[in-house]
């Protein structure tokens, strides 16, 4: 007598996946195969093919030059309808803006550094920030964002600040 039983097998994988602009990305591909069968059944196979095979992709991550200056709204709003992880990097334009007047009056009126506003504007949006800094002091205030919110205003704001590929710290490259 066959018994009832379960398999599950997980393949992942490095995919390039294409935007409408013609760009790629390089994503982490997760792939979850579960079949159950029972008594009566065949046990599975690993052909994943099976009508009675569920499979469940899962776009972990993906990560962009993302900040107020250049947000890349045609790329985050592709991986927000597929449930895609946005990892924001250079989200405190290397200090570029530090002295940006918008900037410098949002930090004040929150009495938060520059940096503080553009990396909680980033948690704000659903990204996930990847601030760069070797100074230990820097490092820690760069964590303390998380006793602030910026309000809507202070989002249409930060919003405004799009200047597409111009605000680009760091060219893009054309595939």
């Amino acid at each position: 007598m066959r018994r009832c039983g379960h398999r599950t097998s997980i393949s992942s994988r490095w995919v390039f996946s294409p935007f409408l602009d013609g760009s790629f990305d390089l994503m982490w591909d997760l792939q979850i195969f579960s079949l159950a069968y029972s008594a009566t059944s065949d046990p599975p196979t690993t052909n994943h093919s099976s009508a009675a095979c569920i499979s469940l992709i899962v776009r972990v991550l993906t990560c962009h030059q993302l900040h107020a200056f250049c947000q890349q709204r045609t790329i985050v709003d592709y991986c927000n309808k597929h449930k895609i992880i946005i990892e924001a990097y250079s989200p405190i334009v290397r200090n570029q803006k530090a002295h940006d007047p918008t900037l410098t009056q949002l930090a004040k009126n929150h009495s938060k550094t520059v940096s503080q506003v553009l990396i909680r504007y980033c948690l704000q949006k659903g990204w996930v920030p990847l601030p760069k800094s070797d100074t230990k002091r820097r490092i820690e205030e760069n964590a303390n964002v998380y006793d602030f919110e910026l309000n809507q205003n202070d989002m249409t704001t930060l919003d405004g600040l799009d200047q597409g590929d111009k605000g680009a710290i760091v060219e893009a490259v054309k595939n």
